[in-house]
């Protein structure tokens, strides 16, 4: 390797090992050296003053395969699921869908002729901002399918319209 790029890597490095923890410096000397080749770990170790067992040691650990993925974040990190902040929001967003749902209670299949937009307008007015994502997310959880407008024919629901069309 020559002094150019000997020295290319002692600024990139320079830069980076300060920002990491003791195994992340390891991976990324070994993997550094992996790349170089022969004689790659001795240049890391004069380029980083890591010794040479210990980029011997990344190497090993970089051949074996991770067992879990480890997380720089904490468990429970990050925004709360609008559900979980607001608990009455499935009660309402199905008030608002019922008197649209299609299919039977029963079957799990069922689906409602409102869009999910509709629906996250619908909750908008009741106060409630909440996207047609979530919404979409809200109704596949309730295993209702996600369908298109169709036509359908329909039993007639009142006394008057069953008497004309039945003798």
């Amino acid at each position: 390797m020559n002094k150019k790029l000997q020295d290319e890597l002692k600024i990139k490095l320079s830069g980076v090992l300060p920002e990491l923890n003791e195994r992340q410096r390891r991976i990324l000397l070994a993997a550094e050296a992996e790349s170089i080749g022969y004689g790659g770990i001795k240049i890391l170790s004069n380029i980083s003053g890591a010794a040479v067992s210990t980029i011997r040691r990344g190497i090993k650990e970089l051949k074996k395969k991770p067992k879990k993925l480890i997380s720089v974040r904490r468990e429970g990190g990050g925004r709360k699921r609008s559900v979980e902040t607001n608990p009455e929001l499935t009660k309402i967003l199905q008030e608002i869908i019922e008197p649209e749902t299609r299919g039977d209670p029963e079957n799990p299949l069922r689906w409602t002729c409102k869009s999910v937009r509709n629906i996250s307008d619908a909750l908008k007015k009741e106060k409630l901002d909440v996207s047609h994502q979530t919404v979409a997310s809200i109704l596949h959880e309730l295993e209702y399918s996600l369908q298109g407008n169709k036509k359908q024919k329909r039993e007639p629901t009142s006394q008057i319209a069953t008497g004309n069309f039945y003798i």
